[in-house]
């Protein structure tokens, strides 16, 4: 089932998918092409994180852009159900819903780890023809350190309940940015404005429990089976998922190819998002 909201967004369709009773997925559509892409964000992210190049492919492509369950405007039920493979299962009904066909995934960090798996769960319908991996967490074996504070069980509840929304996204933000100090400030009040929805915090906090074994378990024996298409973008000063790990991730996806953009931290699309647009519509037309 599909209920558009009446929100004023212009050119963009702003809808809510109804996977089930409990989860609700916010998305919106812009542009009218016939190539469709499926935009998947990162942890405690949301289809914001898109704001700086969508523009760029909407007089070309059909641009589906989509809060995960947990995240954004998306429903946040107080379940168990925040791995990458579950939101995989409900983002290939989704797809298979929304009847996209002749579409490329392009997913951020978490979101990199949820479209591979997208890809798997609708590989028998030949939905995806093509991949974009921005600095996706694939050979995650530990927690960086603001991941591993949601785990600990008196730190957590400290961060819940004690510390300003507003310094816990800059905290945060500060981790995976490079230099952008405007560009942190400007995404700090947004991503603030999630974290006071209910249940955010909580679904936050179950994905940063799942994300370690279980991406890297059950990622690293699919990578030589992807079959299509892969691009993989990395920011050179990534502190979040290293450079090596994308020099890594192209040895072992047959048919991708890698670009590095310079002095960029793990969020390219937002702190290089010329060259982030550019490098992906290169690759979308050959």
């Amino acid at each position: 089932m599909i209920k558009q909201t009446n929100r004023d967004l212009g050119k963009i369709t702003q809808r809510q998918y109804y996977y089930n009773d409990d989860v609700i997925l916010n998305y919106e559509i812009i542009g009218s092409g016939n190539c469709n892409i499926l935009f998947i964000h990162g942890f405690a992210a949301s289809l914001d994180s898109w704001n700086n190049i969508r523009d760029c492919f909407t007089e070309s492509y059909r641009l589906i852009l989509v809060d995960l369950k947990g995240y954004g405007n998306s429903s946040k039920p107080d379940d168990k159900a925040y791995s990458a493979q579950d939101q995989a299962v409900i983002l290939s009904e989704f797809i298979k819903h929304l009847k996209l066909e002749n579409l490329t995934l392009i997913g951020h960090s978490f979101g990199g780890a949820v479209s591979i798996l997208t890809f798997f769960a609708l590989k028998d319908d030949k939905l995806i023809n093509k991949l974009v991996l921005i600095d996706p967490t694939i050979y995650l074996e530990k927690l960086n350190i603001s991941a591993k504070l949601l785990k600990a069980p008196l730190l957590k509840h400290i961060i819940m309940y004690l510390i300003p929304d507003r310094l816990k996204a800059s905290f945060t933000l500060r981790f995976i940015f490079n230099k952008r100090k405007d560009t942190i400030k400007e995404k700090s009040i947004k991503f603030a404005e999630y974290l006071k929805q209910p249940g955010a915090y909580k679904a936050m906090l179950r994905s940063a429990e799942l994300m370690v074994p279980f991406i890297y378990n059950i990622l690293m024996p699919l990578l030589n089976k992807i079959d299509i298409p892969v691009f993989i973008i990395w920011g050179e000063k990534d502190k979040v998922l290293p450079v090596e790990m994308g020099i890594r991730l192209n040895k072992e996806i047959r048919n991708s190819e890698l670009a590095v953009i310079p002095e960029c931290g793990h969020v390219p699309q937002s702190e290089a998002p010329e060259e982030t647009a550019r490098l992906i519509k290169n690759f979308l037309t050959n």
